[in-house]
């Protein structure tokens, strides 16, 4: 995904039409951040992405296992 590194009001999650919604003031799109700067696009490192498609997979197979047992158990009862 895109990040924008230049932080000013215009790039942050609560900036709107001028506007904080936070705060509700009016705002300098070009102005500086405050400390509750959000900004609107989050980078996504493609390690992390891998990594966490990989766990879900795992946790995925681990669910499937489970219910496969669970189904199995069912027939004895």
């Amino acid at each position: 995904m895109y990040f924008n590194d230049i932080k000013c009001h215009k790039n942050c999650a609560h900036y709107q039409n001028g506007f904080c919604r936070l705060n509700r003031i009016k705002l300098d799109p070009n102005g500086p951040i405050c400390p509750r700067f959000t900004p609107k696009y989050k980078e996504i490192d493609s390690k992390s992405k891998y990594k966490k498609d990989t766990e879900l997979k795992i946790l995925e197979e681990k669910l499937d296992k489970i219910q496969k047992r669970i189904r199995h158990l069912k027939t004895k009862i």
